[in-house]
């Protein structure tokens, strides 16, 4: 599948028009280059994370008031740790290649109606506390990153896997080709089930037609006019997967 344009929604684009370093990868949204203090009250960089649900061009209310942080722990001016963010500290990895450190649970009464605002407070929550040791600590640097999504055997985000936080177990199975040999009553939910995961090729082998029978046996519901047609098995279900 060809690169697509990453910045679709009308929050992604508020965010980078202030000059956000906006990125999305793997159905979650993330900033980088946040100034936080550390404990040694020293300025550093962390990228504050979020999964994506809803679809492209409309995510709509986040799903959950939670984010990722990627740095150490930030802390107050003083050195001491926010402690009204903090959720949970441990290896979160997101995807394989990304792992964050730590979880933030910050939720405004009646909570986030967009990603916007739910970045932003976070990203304020964060970075105020670095500015009071140096002015000029922004997160708004206007750098452009490039917003491209990887390459992908799917024409739209697995954003249930980025929602149930499975990436790295969905990419488990991303291999190079899969053969499913017999597409009945098994096969058929086999061909249905792994059709939902990154695989790269799936190998279909049936000489069967489809007919009325099969259609009791298999995902979905099946037209009567797609039964009229009297496909081979093979060429219905790919004509459905691709």
């Amino acid at each position: 599948m060809s690169q697509k344009p990453i910045v679709l929604d009308p929050d992604l684009v508020r965010l980078q028009a202030e000059g956000y370093e906006v990125e999305v990868q793997n159905g979650h949204l993330l900033v980088h280059s946040i100034p936080y203090v550390n404990a040694k009250k020293e300025v550093a960089m962390g990228i504050v994370v979020t999964n994506l649900n809803g679809n492209i061009g409309g995510l709509g209310a986040p799903g959950d008031h939670q984010v990722w942080f990627a740095g150490e722990f930030p802390c107050r001016h003083t050195g001491q740790p926010i402690e009204s963010i903090r959720h949970s500290s441990e290896s979160f990895q997101l995807w394989p290649g990304f792992t964050a450190q730590h979880r933030f649970s910050n939720k405004p009464e009646g909570g986030y109606p967009d990603f916007y605002s739910k970045m932003k407070n976070y990203i304020n929550i964060i970075s105020n506390e670095a500015r009071k040791i140096d002015p000029e600590a922004t997160p708004c640097t206007f750098k452009v990153i490039v917003s491209t999504e990887e390459a992908s055997v799917f024409r739209y985000w697995d954003s249930a896997s980025s929602r149930a936080n499975t990436l790295a177990i969905s990419s488990k199975l991303a291999l190079d080709k899969i053969a499913i040999i017999g597409l009945g009553g098994t096969g058929s939910y086999v061909l249905d089930l792994t059709a939902k995961t990154p695989v790269n090729e799936i190998h279909l082998f049936d000489g069967d037609k489809y007919h009325q029978h099969n259609a009791f046996r298999a995902p979905g519901a099946t037209s009567i006019e797609t039964l009229e047609q009297s496909l081979f098995k093979v060429d219905h279900y790919f004509s459905n997967v691709r």
